[in-house]
């Protein structure tokens, strides 16, 4: 969903996951998502521990709650208040991909017209109208996954979500 954000990925869900094997690995979205070995490397490194596993469950259903956990993990105040009323980073896909192309290559480009557009870009003025832009061109309704994918993915994932519920001891 990031490279989707960012005007990097221009293909479906379905055709990334299908090509990933054939481009390069920032691009290979399901071997990405294999946390057991990640995890199982962490832990012989450092040992239980050193290394603290917090879900993202977790954060949407108590962040607050989460906040404590960490920070009695990381040994320092739990008694902080953190505030976690505002939801940063929400996934999002360009409303219009063209045009998310378009404005990147005039923020990024290295002619003339782009030095200026990005002189501009770089002011408060344009911060604020690149606020605006960007969220202007972004859109929540994120399509759903095709069921077919989805079992696809579930198979492929079994083994990797068996194994992380062994490791962190929660299904």
């Amino acid at each position: 969903c990031n490279h989707r954000r960012a005007g990097i990925e221009a293909l479906s869900f379905e055709a990334a996951i299908a090509a990933e094997t054939q481009r390069p690995q920032r691009f290979h979205y399901v071997e990405e998502g294999l946390y057991a070995s990640r995890l199982l490397h962490y832990l012989d490194l450092f040992g239980e521990d050193s290394v603290a596993v917090f879900f993202t469950e977790d954060l949407r259903h108590d962040p607050a709650a989460l906040c404590r956990r960490l920070f009695s993990f990381l040994h320092v105040d739990t008694s902080a208040h953190i505030d976690v009323s505002t939801i940063h980073n929400q996934a999002s896909v360009p409303r219009w991909p063209g045009l998310k192309l378009l404005y990147r290559s005039i923020v990024s480009g290295d002619r003339l017209s782009h030095r200026i557009a990005r002189r501009v870009a770089e002011s408060s003025v344009g911060r604020a109208a690149r606020w605006t832009a960007r969220r202007s061109m972004r859109t929540r309704r994120i399509p759903p996954m095709l069921e077919e994918t989805r079992q696809q993915l579930v198979d492929r994932y079994r083994k990797d979500v068996r194994e992380l519920e062994r490791l962190t001891r929660r299904d």
